[in-house]
């Protein structure tokens, strides 16, 4: 999945030439420049293990690290990532976790999300705050309760920056039959709204928010690739669990039986601490199991697939196998189809442009600055 994300991701920016990709260098300049002073202009490039060693440890504060969060979430708020924005809740928590702190009742080593904002995609309940599935037909309803994932969130000390948009109850891959209009894309903003790249659905709202560092993580669900999708096409990291991972109690249902609550981060350790918050045995979801948190298993040895097409290819082709250490050995499949294919090499070709001597420090040079 992780392989197939960044082969996506590359496909997702492939295509800006000329002035469409001035578009993007735009986009990444200035969530890079920020006006803000200099130590909110860095919390919000951290990831979530340095944010909560800082907030622990006092080097700054949940409400500083809130606030941070929510002027980006404002200054990209036309991109329609939220549908219900609560920064002041966020900070009203987070500054009760700084008095905590203080008075060091509750800063443990146990809250692994210690003062962490986070999004969270509007079909999870929240007690309080409304839940629209991005429908008009629930645009005023506010659950009674709090989704397990969300309780697990909390529980260990984020704080929710609001609601995500997506497709209306989550029915589409592109996030764009939301009542409430779509999220964009930040890869490739236009004046008009129809010229501008969707955002992948139907978590497209949690994707953008992260993407632009609305949030440091969010909430998804996928059923059959609403995580993945848009976390793709919008940079990100997705992870889908295994059904029975998580809870889906309090996830306003598509398919029960295959609906899994996912997480959204801009690293891999990030996703990682955020799923590893949020799974686990649930009383009130009788299909959660009982299983070990974490990657118990070391990654030296297991078998990746690759295209069988791969191995005509130049070296290139090779690069992705890098990333992955001790690899024993690799799979390649008979057949794919024609376009397949073609977007296969299309992603090489972009690679080889890109990084025009393909060494390996060239690879990681090129993945650390994409």
């Amino acid at each position: 999945m992780l392989m197939a994300t960044v082969v996506w991701k590359n496909l997702a920016r492939q295509p800006l030439r000329n002035a469409q990709c001035r578009a993007c260098h735009r986009f990444q300049r200035d969530l890079s420049s920020s006006r803000a002073v200099d130590q909110l202009e860095n919390v919000v490039r951290w990831p979530i293990a340095r944010l909560v060693a800082a907030t622990r440890e006092g080097s700054t504060t949940c409400e500083t690290v809130a606030s941070a969060f929510a002027a980006q979430q404002q200054k990209w708020k036309h991109l329609n990532d939220f549908i219900t924005e609560t920064p002041e809740n966020a900070k009203k928590a987070a500054a009760q976790l700084d008095l905590s702190r203080e008075k060091k009742e509750s800063a443990s080593k146990s809250s692994t999300l210690h003062g962490v904002p986070i999004a969270i995609k509007d079909n999870f309940c929240t007690e309080g705050v409304r839940t629209t599935c991005a429908s008009k037909m629930l645009e005023n309803f506010v659950p009674p309760y709090t989704a397990t994932v969300v309780q697990r969130l909390s529980e260990q000390g984020a704080v929710s920056m609001g609601k995500t948009n997506m497709d209306e109850f989550a029915m589409g891959s592109f996030s764009t039959s939301s009542a409430f209009g779509p999220p964009l894309n930040p890869w490739l903003l236009a004046s008009d709204p129809a010229a501008c790249r969707v955002s992948g659905g139907s978590s497209g709202g949690s994707a953008v928010a992260v993407a632009t560092r609305a949030c440091a993580g969010a909430l998804g669900s996928d059923t059959g690739g609403s995580v993945r999708v848009p976390a793709a096409l919008c940079g990100v990291v997705g992870a889908k669990p295994t059904y029975g991972r998580a809870s889906r109690h309090g996830l306003v249902a598509y398919a029960s039986s295959l609906d899994t609550p996912g997480v959204f981060a801009s690293t891999v350790d990030d996703a990682a601490l955020l799923l590893d918050a949020i799974s686990g045995l649930d009383p009130l979801d009788s299909t959660t199991a009982d299983m070990p948190r974490g990657c118990p298993h070391p990654l030296s040895g297991l078998t990746i697939g690759v295209p069988q097409v791969w191995s005509e290819m130049d070296e290139c082709c090779v690069l992705f196998l890098w990333f992955i250490p001790s690899i024993a050995q690799e799979y390649f499949i008979s057949e794919l189809p024609a376009h397949t294919v073609a977007l296969w090499q299309q992603v090489n070709r972009s690679l080889c442009v890109s990084l025009k001597s393909p060494t390996k420090t060239h690879v990681h040079k090129y993945i650390h600055t994409h």
